[in-house]
């Protein structure tokens, strides 16, 4: 009978270690933050913003960062930081966006928090864009998360700038069986991108492209907002872009 107590005591034991050992300390730990660039589609890494305020009437305006939380939800408000990379960024604290905060919150039960960055419309930025680039910070309450998800940019201009997605396939099957099968773009529904292009769907929608190729592809009033300057393009055939080309409808 000993040694079959013995044996169960040790089972036991084996078990908990187990238990402990299969256990991810990133939800045990105080947790971590990384940035949700895309909020449409998490498996998007989209860490580049591009902002311009052609189309728009005001002199500044707020775009939202999403930052995620890393583990589990705290009873409590948790801390966490965001600092300008100076090395790649040329934007200039007061003049094209203004000073961020000594610390951001994450709060108590909240798996993420937005974090609003006031940008400003300066002449400048009429011939020329501006750099933001942002990087998470780990502090007393919370470490960094992924790797690859610490770091955003945000470009400024207010001339019409080529979306990041317009020429880059978006692979909605990336790491499936079926990854590089049904990959598209948007240049692969629209034709190639142009300028003139942009300016005329700017000018006719009252604003520009959204900044996901999944919004402009499957949101309701973006597929018929598109469908819509098609029409346009047939009916003002031909229309020439900058190139010299006729702009083709879809």
């Amino acid at each position: 009978m000993k040694i079959k107590y013995i044996f169960i005591v040790s089972l036991c034991s084996l078990l908990v270690f187990a238990c402990k050992e299969n256990t991810y300390d990133g939800f045990e730990t105080k947790g971590s933050v990384y940035f949700q660039g895309n909020t449409t589609d998490w498996n998007m890494l989209d860490s580049v913003i591009t902002y311009s305020f052609v189309g728009r009437a005001q002199i500044k305006d707020t775009i939202w960062l999403q930052v995620n939380l890393l583990g589990d939800a705290s009873p409590i408000d948790r801390k966490f930081k965001i600092v300008e990379d100076h090395l790649t960024s040329n934007a200039i604290v007061g003049r094209h966006y203004e000073a961020l905060n000594d610390e951001y919150i994450i709060k108590a039960n909240e798996m993420k928090t937005s974090v609003p960055i006031v940008i400003h419309r300066t002449e400048e930025l009429e011939k020329q864009s501006v750099m933001l680039s942002l990087v998470l910070q780990p502090t007393s309450d919370l470490d960094l998360g992924f790797s690859n998800r610490l770091r955003m940019s945000i470009i400024l201009s207010d001339f019409l700038v080529e979306p990041i997605w317009w020429n880059t396939p978006y692979d909605p099957y990336v790491g499936t069986m079926w990854e590089g099968m049904f990959a598209y773009k948007a240049a692969d529904y629209y034709g190639p991108y142009s300028r003139r292009k942009h300016e005329l769907c700017v000018q006719e929608l009252g604003q520009d492209f959204p900044e996901s190729i999944i919004t402009l592809l499957n949101d309701d009033y973006w597929v018929a907002a598109m469908a819509y300057m098609s029409e346009y393009f047939s009916d003002n055939y031909p229309i020439m872009d900058e190139y010299g080309n006729a702009i083709e409808p879809w």
